[in-house]
């Protein structure tokens, strides 16, 4: 008698390799180093807020508003000396070429980029203020 073994048929194997591929994806995210995810984390909010709060600012408020589903979320309020002209045309040299405007009209300005799996966005809205400016910096990434 001869080797009566039977080769699994292809459309098994590949099967088989999409199913160990997904789970071996799965394991590896569920094994990502959550101090790597939140020095990450960190070290991005300091480089936009390094973009968008310009020298000379006054009364700069930082927070999280966690809304929306946001997986980051940091709003920046302060106050510039700088007019408003100034100070968009300084934000829009800061993020750019990084981020494209998505909107723009004169109190405020829409920032968007795709990275990572994830849609961020940078809205700034401006106010007068006397002589100064009041600025509203909004930071969302969405996850995909």
């Amino acid at each position: 008698m001869g080797d009566s073994t039977v080769a699994p048929p292809r459309w098994f194997l590949l099967v088989l390799g999409f199913v160990a591929c997904v789970t071996w994806s799965c394991v590896r995210a569920d094994r990502a180093d959550p101090e790597a995810t939140a020095r990450y984390v960190r070290q991005f909010i300091s480089t936009i807020e390094s973009r968008v709060v310009p020298p000379e600012v006054t009364k700069l408020k930082t927070d999280s508003t966690g809304s929306r589903g946001c997986s980051i979320d940091r709003r920046w309020s302060f106050v510039t000396p700088w007019s408003r002209a100034r100070y968009l045309s300084w934000v829009k040299t800061q993020l750019s070429p990084s981020y494209g405007a998505a909107l723009e009209s004169p109190d405020q300005l829409t920032f968007s980029r795709y990275e990572r799996g994830d849609t961020q966005s940078v809205v700034v809205e401006t106010a007068q203020a006397g002589g100064s400016v009041q600025v509203t910096v909004r930071l969302c990434v969405l996850p995909d």
